[in-house]
C-alpha cells in the first residue's frame, strides 16, 4: 500500500465515510495486493524502488486499485464532480442564480438536476436553498410525494417536515386514510408520533365503533401505548353494564 493511499483512507475516515472497521479491512486489502506486487518484482529480478515501465504503470492505476479496495468493502471512491457550464445554466433557469462553486459541486455531487429543481417547484416548493434541496433529493423526495402529501391535506409543508416525514415511512395513503378515519387536520409531529407507535386508521376505527367516538391525538395514543385494544373496550363497557344491572336488582331487592 502506498504513502497516498494510506493518506486517502485516512481522510476518509476523518470525514465519516469510512468506519475505522472498514478502513482496517480496506488497507489489508491494498497492502495485500501491494506485497504480491512486490514479491512478483523480485521474482522478475527487479530492485523494489526501480523505476520501470511496469512500475509507472502501477503509479497511475493507483486510482484504480483504491477504487477496487473500496468496492471490496461496500463503498465508492467519489472522484471530483465538475458541474460544467449547460449543468450551470440549466440551474439557473430554474431559479437557482447566485450559486458557488461549493454548492455546484454539491448538487451535482448528489445527483440533483436541473429537472428534479424544476419539478419541486411545480409541486408547490419555492424558494428552496441548495442545503434542503440536497435533503429532499437524499431522502429519495419526489415531486409526487409531495403533490400526494398535499392532496392528502399538508398543503404548508416544509422541506425539513417532508424530509422527516418521509423518512418516518410516512405516506400519503396513511395520512389520508386517518383523516377518512376522523383525525383530521393533524400536525406534522402528530402524524408522525401516530406512525411511530403504529397506530393505524383501522384501530381509531375500532375504538370509535367500539364506543370511544370523541378522542384526542393523546389519549389514541396514549391507550395504544398502553396495549387497550378495541375488544378490550367493549368487554370493559359490557362487564360496566353488567354491573350497573346487578345494582339495580340490588336496590330493588332492598325495597
Amino acid at each position: 500500500m502506498t504513502k497516498e493511499e494510506r493518506i486517502k483512507i485516512l481522510e476518509m475516515v476523518a470525514a465519516g465515510r469510512l468506519s475505522v472497521e472498514q478502513a482496517n479491512k480496506l488497507m489489508d486489502i491494498l497492502s495485500a495486493k501491494s506485497t504480491t506486487d512486490t514479491e512478483k518484482r523480485l521474482e522478475e529480478g527487479l530492485r523494489t524502488d526501480e523505476y520501470t515501465q511496469e512500475a509507472m504503470g502501477r503509479i497511475r492505476g493507483y486510482g484504480k486499485t483504491l477504487d477496487r479496495g473500496l468496492r471490496a468493502v461496500g463503498l465508492k471512491w467519489d472522484k471530483p464532480h465538475d458541474a460544467g457550464t449547460d449543468y450551470v445554466k440549466a440551474l439557473r433557469g430554474t431559479g437557482l442564480v447566485e450559486l458557488t462553486t461549493d454548492e455546484l459541486a454539491t448538487l451535482k455531487m448528489n445527483g440533483v438536476s436541473a429537472n428534479y429543481v424544476k419539478s419541486l417547484r411545480e409541486a408547490g416548493l419555492g424558494d428552496l436553498k441548495t442545503d434542503q434541496i440536497i435533503t429532499l433529493k437524499s431522502c429519495g423526495i419526489n415531486a409526487d410525494y409531495v403533490k400526494a402529501l398535499r392532496e392528502a391535506g399538508l398543503v404548508e409543508l416544509t422541506a425539513d417536515e417532508l424530509a422527516t416525514l418521509k423518512m418516518n415511512g410516512v405516506s400519503a395513503n396513511y395520512v389520508k386514510s386517518l383523516c377518512e378515519a376522523g383525525l383530521g387536520d393533524l400536525k406534522t409531529d402528530q402524524i408522525i408520533t401516530l406512525k411511530s407507535c403504529e397506530i393505524s386508521a383501522n384501530y381509531v376505527r375500532e375504538l370509535r365503533e367500539a364506543g370511544l367516538d370523541v378522542l384526542s391525538v393523546d389519549q389514541i395514543i396514549a391507550l395504544k401505548y398502553s396495549g387497550v385494544s378495541a375488544g378490550y373496550v367493549r368487554d370493559f363497557a359490557r362487564n360496566r353494564m353488567k354491573s350497573s344491572d346487578d345494582e339495580t336488582i340490588f336496590s330493588n331487592e332492598e325495597s
